[in-house]
């Protein structure tokens, strides 16, 4: 349906603005001096890089995972609905990470992480609400069983 296409469209949308906000913090961080030492050094940034990293690796597969069964031809409402739930999710997470790492400058919008963060949070209303996603995934497993 229309709907499918439109979340199997949308998680390659949030996978750019996730990634691209990642970039962006690790460029921050490396060259961002604080105690005299890049603040990519510190356990804390390190973390939340490494965890978003997984995240936007994992919304990655699952929006793969949909297109390649759309271009088979194979039934993907429940893989596109399973890929923009963790894809507008994730996207939202980086983002607000990314904002937190760039401390105050993330809020202004000489930083492109600002925008980012905007963008993630428009897009997540864009699709409706994740409630629905996890109902459709819900009763495609119970079908399934």
């Amino acid at each position: 349906s229309g709907l499918d296409l439109e979340r199997a469209m949308i998680s390659p949308l949030c996978l750019g603005i996730a990634e691209r906000a990642l970039e962006l913090t690790v460029d921050f961080a490396k060259t961002r001096q604080q105690f005299g030492k890049p603040i990519a050094r510190f356990q804390a940034l390190q973390w939340m890089t490494a965890d978003a990293a997984t995240e936007l690796e994992t919304a990655r597969l699952l929006t793969r995972r949909a297109a390649w069964l759309h271009d088979a031809g194979k039934p993907f409402a429940d893989a596109a609905a399973r890929a923009c739930h963790l894809s507008t999710n994730h996207a939202r997470k980086i983002t607000d990470r990314a904002l937190q790492m760039h401390g105050g400058y993330g809020y202004t919008e000489d930083f492109p992480v600002e925008r980012l963060y905007r963008d993630a949070y428009s897009l997540h209303a864009l699709t409706g609400r994740t409630d629905l996603a996890k109902i459709e995934i819900a009763q495609s497993l119970a079908r399934a069983l």
